[in-house]
């Protein structure tokens, strides 16, 4: 079993990631047109934000704590093609009421400081003056560094919760490297803040994980049969339709609970 495949919402196991394409390797981009900067820039802006979605449904989030990132994080600059160059964030961080007590706050020592920096794999694009490469300095794959510290978030007050072998993940396709990040992350925050963290599910075994994905699989193609029936009337096909987007809601949690949940340590 492909343990990274259909990650993605309302992707099945079998579908491309559609993102994936925009990131044409030095190797074979012959093989199809390549996309302008202004294209290019416009494709980024969509994966980080779909990259986004993703690690908000994988990673646990402590209570009392949020998601932030930069609001002007792809827009500086000339805009996303340089604003991604060295990596664009995500943050978590604790909520407070307001800027005052959030300034006041940065001693709290009890809160949690996450940052994903994504880099976006190497990609080609075309100019007036030819072919140019987007981060031509890194792979072909979805790369992160991650930090999670703990406590006063001033300098060397804080405590770093990464371990050297997870702080740098890799993927070859959003799904994979979605999973790494947020196992990395989900471990360091159950070290991190354990009093802020919901009890962690131990992982069903693969065999209760195969069994489940193949009741809803079934279920699913039951709901796709029910859509194409031309016995049923329109509001009958309307249903069908609406159990089986719910079904496959249902697949992706599964999915995401599976690769990501851990155990309190």
């Amino acid at each position: 079993m492909n343990s990274t495949a259909a990650l993605l919402p309302h992707a099945s196991s079998n579908q491309a990631s559609p993102n994936l394409a925009m990131f044409a390797s030095p190797d074979n981009c012959h093989e199809k047109a390549l996309p302008t900067r202004e294209e290019l820039g416009r494709q980024i802006v969509e994966t980080v934000r779909r990259l986004d979605t993703l690690m908000k449904s994988a990673i646990v989030l402590p209570a009392d704590h949020e998601w932030w990132a930069g609001p002007n994080r792809l827009n500086f600059g000339d805009g996303p093609v340089q604003a991604t160059e060295y990596g664009v964030s995500l943050f978590i961080r604790k909520r407070f009421a307001n800027h005052a007590a959030a300034t006041a706050g940065v001693g709290d020592p009890d809160q949690v400081a996450v940052e994903i920096r994504v880099m976006l794999p190497r990609a080609q694009y075309a100019t007036k003056k030819g072919v140019q490469t987007y981060r031509a300095h890194d792979d072909a794959q979805y790369s992160a560094i991650l930090w999670v510290q703990s406590g006063p978030q001033w300098a060397g007050k804080s405590t770093d919760h990464m371990d050297q072998s997870t702080s740098f993940p890799k993927g070859a396709t959003p799904e994979a490297f979605v999973i790494a990040v947020a196992s990395a992350v989900n471990a360091a925050l159950y070290r991190a803040v354990p009093q802020r963290m919901p009890p962690a599910t131990p992982r069903m075994t693969a065999d209760q994980y195969a069994a489940e994905v193949a009741r809803l699989e079934t279920a699913i193609a039951a709901e796709d049969a029910g859509k194409k029936d031309p016995t049923k009337t329109l509001a009958q096909k309307v249903e069908h339709n609406r159990a089986r987007n719910l079904l496959q809601e249902d697949l992706r949690q599964l999915k995401l609970r599976y690769f990501t949940v851990v155990e309190n340590p």
